[in-house]
């Protein structure tokens, strides 16, 4: 264990040594980089990572290398995360908005679909949130410009998709008898309404439009009901 442990710190020293000015050189343009947005924070995220992987043990060879901008380094790396993240959810939500209407999958399918999209969504946004004003002051501190409204393109794209599925209640009662009262209580009208609740929850709201489409709905609904 000990020869090991002698041989990879060998190595390590081997490393820093042999790669000791590209280190310095990614050290000094990250010390000096003035990002405009994400974009730019991307682009530099990626030059850095090329240019360490070369690394037999990144963290041990940083380690010995003063001057190594590891703050601003660590930050840029978890913003480049969070940034990736965020406009992952956009595109799910608005890929599966855009699969549903094109398909014309039946309501239970699209709301299945729809369903495991939000809830990943609630989930990473709400782990976000946790640490957000932490964050926040981090990319502040090294300067940073996350792009922090992209927490709320992430709640339109969800009231979108909840627009959508909200579309195919309607168009599926449409077809259907309505004389029938547990054509309105079907699971799969039960669930469709629910996620629809929880969607504009999570959007932070009803549009004008949707909020007219959700009063036909309940109308719809009302009427059928016995009296």
């Amino acid at each position: 264990e000990l020869m090991k442990r002698s041989s990879h710190l060998k190595k390590v020293h081997e490393d820093k040594l042999k790669h000791l000015d590209r280190i310095e050189y990614i050290a000094k343009w990250v010390t000096l980089a003035r990002m405009e947005d994400m974009r730019d924070a991307g682009v530099l995220g990626r030059w850095v990572e090329e240019g360490l992987q070369v690394l037999v043990d990144e963290s041990a060879v940083l380690r010995l290398c003063p001057g190594w901008p590891e703050k601003r380094v660590d930050a840029l790396r978890e913003a480049n995360s969070h940034h990736t993240l965020l406009t992952s959810l956009v595109r799910a939500f608005t890929t599966t908005a855009v699969t549903i209407e094109e398909e014309e999958k039946g309501l239970e399918a699209s709301v299945s679909a729809a369903q495991s999209v939000l809830q990943s969504a609630e989930q990473k946004l709400n782990r976000l949130a946790q640490t957000r004003d932490k964050e926040e002051r981090r990319y502040r501190e090294v300067g940073i410009p996350f792009d922090w409204s992209l927490i709320s393109k992430v709640k339109r794209v969800a009231a979108v998709l909840g627009a959508v599925i909200l579309d195919q209640v309607l168009s599926e009662l449409k077809k259907k008898n309505l004389s029938d009262p547990s054509i309105t209580s079907s699971p799969s009208i039960v669930s469709a309404v629910e996620f629809m609740f929880r969607a504009y929850q999570f959007a932070g709201g009803f549009s004008n439009d949707s909020l007219k489409k959700m009063s036909l709905l309940q109308q719809i609904i009302s009427d059928t009901r016995p009296s």
